[in-house]
């Protein structure tokens, strides 16, 4: 009876094997696509870095800088004889004609002609440091028998302080600066202490 009863309710034992076999093609797709789809784990994920720059706070400097940092900041004066040939041509120009005139002279080639030349000749141009005959290429040839002969005549005169515009006698002390060849008279310009270096500068050239 029992095969009878098989027999005839086939399909009552069909279901349970066609739904295993449906929940085992169910995890092989679960399993092949689950690569796919699965995420990192959190300990695997590289989190994402942000770096802030933080800069070192201002700090105000008080009292005079040292001098290495005023080195950086101010120029170390040099005296005539160390100047570029040019620096030295245009402060000797200037002695003789007007500061445009010598600039134009320099950068453009002028030619310094008789009616370039000042009224007021400075009378630093008679000084043996300032080798006024190294100039004479920039002038014509009657601007220069004018300069030779105005030199010349400055020779015979006695040198005013640059700083009190005086004449005194040449047994006062004297003192000259390095760079602009003005004399001053030592008790109007000169330091009260001992300089350190041979080399002195007036309060104009500072």
């Amino acid at each position: 009876m029992e095969s009878v009863s098989q027999q005839l309710h086939p399909t009552d034992q069909q279901p349970s094997s066609s739904s295993s076999q449906l929940q085992t093609a169910n995890q092989q797709l679960r399993t092949t696509e689950a690569p796919s789809q699965q995420l990192q784990p959190p300990d695997l994920q590289q989190p994402a870095v942000t770096t802030v720059l933080q800069l070192p706070a201002p700090v105000r400097q008080t009292g005079r800088p040292l001098k290495r940092k005023m080195r950086l900041f101010q120029k170390r004066l040099q005296p005539f004889e160390r100047m570029t040939t040019l620096d030295k041509d245009v402060m000797r120009l200037s002695w003789i004609v007007e500061e445009e005139t010598a600039a134009e002279v320099i950068h453009n080639g002028k030619i310094v002609e008789i009616d370039d030349i000042r009224g007021d000749v400075n009378i630093t141009v008679s000084d043996e440091r300032a080798s006024i005959g190294d100039t004479a290429s920039y002038f014509s040839s009657p601007a220069w028998e004018v300069v030779s002969l105005i030199v010349e005549d400055l020779q015979e005169v006695d040198w005013p302080c640059s700083h009190c515009q005086c004449v005194s006698s040449a047994s006062e002390n004297w003192v000259q600066c390095d760079l602009c060849l003005q004399w001053s008279h030592h008790h109007c310009v000169g330091p009260r202490t001992k300089p350190r270096s041979k080399l002195w500068f007036c309060d104009r050239c500072n």
